[in-house]
């Protein structure tokens, strides 16, 4: 690897890092959170306005791939 293929690649890195952090753990960015009826499948209950916003910690939290 040359310096200019170092740079690209750290540059590349450094995007995806941020795409990553903008990610908030909540249940609108969650799998197994269904908007339509404002329930989630795994609780099989509509979770408070906090945890739909958050930033939580839920262990059942899994990344719906949805960038918005």
């Amino acid at each position: 690897m040359n310096q200019a293929q170092l740079q690209v690649t750290v540059q590349a890195l450094r995007q995806q890092l941020q795409t990553f952090e903008r990610i908030t753990v909540c249940c609108l960015t969650c799998e197994h959170y269904a908007d339509s009826v404002k329930q989630c499948s795994v609780y099989q209950a509509s979770p408070p306005e906090a945890w739909r916003k958050g930033p939580v910690e839920c262990p059942s939290w899994e990344y719906d791939n949805v960038p918005f």
